[in-house]
């Protein structure tokens, strides 16, 4: 193997600037670098065709190395959901919003006679800042 250093003035070559560590040069690949003025030989870790699938808000850290041809890439699968209008039931209901991502807004329906007037006097309907006692009172034929 032969370098190439040029340099200005007599004496020797200075390797002071080579800053190339092995773990920073292709595995197999021979260079001259830090630490040592004889030829050494790259451990950097070549990679190719990663495929990694990151789960919904998941963090992928890639190890040190290079990624070299094929396809690299990583992929997150996440199941939509269009805007939906929710009718509120006597029975309540649960929205299935696990692992999903909504285009749209979720529009939870109007009830139009909750009002204190038609909820029984004494009953409190909802809880904390939306909850509405009733006001009520009388018979119904």
């Amino acid at each position: 193997m032969e370098l190439y250093l040029p340099f200005k003035g007599g004496g020797s070559p200075s390797e002071e600037g080579l800053t190339a560590k092995p773990q920073y040069v292709r595995a197999g690949k021979t260079f001259i670098g830090a630490g040592s003025d004889d030829p050494q030989t790259g451990t950097g870790k070549v990679y190719t065709d990663v495929n990694k699938s990151l789960a919904a808000n998941g963090s992928l850290t890639l190890p040190a190395g290079f990624y070299d041809g094929g396809e690299n890439k990583v992929t997150q699968k996440l199941t939509t959901q269009d805007a939906t209008t929710i009718t509120p039931t006597a029975d309540g209901q649960t929205v299935n919003t696990k692992n999903k991502y909504y285009t749209g807004d979720i529009t939870v329906a109007a009830v139009s006679n909750f009002r204190p007037e038609v909820i029984k006097y004494g009953v409190t309907v909802g809880e904390g800042d939306n909850a509405i006692t009733g006001t009520w009172q009388g018979f119904v034929d």
